[in-house]
């Protein structure tokens, strides 16, 4: 085992249960945003909404693991969320910087809708088999009251690489080819419009890389190779996709002119209404008025 001290545990623990805090406010942002704005009628918002239901998912785990009960049944629970979430989204990135890359390459940005069907299939079925085995292996266990997974360094640590690593590698490296194709693309067409698609991918690898390439290190060269310091800042960074997710989603153009259109038009209806009240002369103030004539 991964002989790490047990304050460095419970503050890695703790910090990632904080930012997995914050991603799900974000992911709730980004929900309620996708149906309040009626975007979940396109296919982009249905992208960022399911996004954003995986990041959920993860995240709830991190304030879960950090929780202090002793039962290894619900560090299973939480292991699932982990499988299931962590998985789901990945997947799902994977699924939408491939068939962006399709749509820009055919110019013909409807080829998101016709691969939306597929990646659901893909995304969901991947994440259920991870999930199962995430519950099964368990992925966490009970250590100090905390649901954690240490890293079993200088041995193959199955649990680890086939739950976590190994598809946040293969993700991480398919979103930057994707990346840099689609960019060179773009770029070459002096279309600058769907550029703003592809920070979801960005996101990831910006997120996953720091931890992947950590996590090898730590197997290959033991647990002294990397610094609590650089695994507490990976962790966050980990534990934040969601929040930079809603970010990039709220802080889009198209969002927040949307919710400026429907703030102008409350604030429209409410002056109409205030204006119809005033106008408004009641029976009794009409009679009071002729008797005072």
């Amino acid at each position: 085992m991964d002989p790490l001290p047990p304050d460095a545990v419970r503050q890695i623990v703790v910090i990632l249960a904080i930012c997995n805090g914050v991603s799900m406010l974000g992911c709730f942002f980004n929900i309620f945003t996708a149906y309040y704005l009626k975007t979940v009628s396109h296919v982009l918002g249905k992208v960022v909404a399911i996004l954003s239901l995986m990041d959920l998912i993860f995240s709830i785990a991190g304030p879960m693991a950090a929780i202090p009960l002793d039962s290894g049944f619900y560090c299973r629970i939480v292991s699932l969320l982990v499988g299931f979430g962590l998985n789901g989204s990945l997947i799902w990135t994977c699924c939408f910087a491939f068939s962006f890359l399709q749509a820009i390459k055919q110019q013909d940005l409807d080829l998101l809708s016709h691969y939306f069907r597929k990646s659901m299939i893909v995304t969901v079925t991947f994440s259920i088999i991870q999930a199962i085995y995430a519950t099964v292996a368990p992925f966490k266990e009970n250590v100090s009251k905390m649901c954690i997974h240490q890293i079993r360094a200088n041995n193959f640590d199955y649990d680890a690489n086939l739950i976590v690593l190994l598809p946040m590698l293969l993700s991480t490296l398919f979103c930057m080819v994707c990346y840099v194709i689609v960019y060179r693309k773009i770029k070459e067409a002096s279309n600058q419009q769907n550029l703003n698609l592809l920070v979801y991918p960005l996101i990831l690898i910006i997120c996953s890389f720091p931890i992947v390439s950590l996590t090898i290190i730590k197997q290959l060269y033991g647990p002294t190779a990397v610094t609590d310091t650089l695994m507490i800042i990976a962790n966050a960074l980990w534990g934040l996709q969601g929040f930079f997710n809603a970010l990039a989603y709220g802080l889009s153009s198209e969002v927040i002119r949307s919710y400026r259109m429907k703030c102008c038009r409350r604030a429209k209806s409410i002056k109409s209404s205030m204006a119809s009240d005033n106008s408004y002369s009641s029976p009794l103030f009409i009679e009071s008025e002729r008797s005072f004539r």
